[in-house]
């Protein structure tokens, strides 16, 4: 027992000197009334908790939502390039290595036109050989790179040898290999935006976290200030 009085009275000064304390101390209230409003408070401060939590919650789930079309299109837009690419390959082999300069319909060109078609297939537009396109269209996701691809399918219809625009054979390839260039450079900035968007998610998730982690934390220390 003689021990316990010191620590009972040092609870006492420590409960005097909470300025909470101290304060519904001299509001004109009754006992009760007084441990009303202290419920309240903290009541109020759960209820804090809970509506910004719901809040920050929903916010979680929309940037998840966004975070996995992102990551869709990243995989459809590498596809592409990847088509691009090879695409750009098969022509520059095609101007470098000696070859007929009068007419297409070598096994090259046919090779540059299975490319194109792949190409139009995986972005969602129906071109050479009528092959029936994915469900991925390139135009939700870069209108400009798929306006250069429809636009440019009739040369790869001479090229396999099919009636197409008139010219030589030089310039309908210096035609196509300026197609691809551009189409590449612009598929690559499309490649790079949505992957930085896809980080832009990652870290406003994280943040998220950590600004509820510290909102947790807060409404802690103010429940243990006015039960202290």
């Amino acid at each position: 027992l003689h021990d316990a009085l010191p620590i009972s009275a040092r609870r006492t000064a420590r409960a005097v000197d909470n300025p909470v304390v101290r304060w519904l101390g001299r509001i004109p209230l009754p006992l009760r009334g007084k441990l009303l409003i202290g419920f309240a408070a903290v009541a109020g401060l759960l209820a804090l908790v809970g509506v910004l939590g719901l809040v920050a919650l929903n916010q979680s789930n929309s940037r998840g939502e966004q975070l996995l079309r992102l990551q869709r299109q990243a995989v459809f837009v590498q596809l592409v390039l990847t088509d691009a690419t090879q695409l750009q390959a098969t022509i520059e082999f095609r101007i470098n290595t000696p070859g007929s300069t009068k007419q297409f319909g070598s096994g090259i060109d046919q090779a540059i036109g299975n490319s194109a078609s792949q190409l139009c297939v995986d972005s969602g537009l129906r071109c050479l050989g009528g092959a029936i396109p994915g469900r991925f269209t390139l135009s939700t996701v870069d209108p400009r790179a798929y306006r250069l691809l429809a636009t440019s399918v009739p040369l790869f219809f001479r090229i396999v040898g099919d009636p197409g625009p008139g010219g030589s054979v030089e310039s309908i390839l210096a035609q196509a290999k300026g197609f691809v260039d551009s189409f590449v450079t612009q598929v690559q900035a499309t490649a790079r935006r949505t992957h930085a968007r896809s980080n832009a998610l990652v870290a406003a998730n994280r943040s998220s976290f950590a600004s509820s982690r510290e909102l947790l934390i807060g409404v802690g220390a103010g429940g243990l200030a006015l039960a202290l």
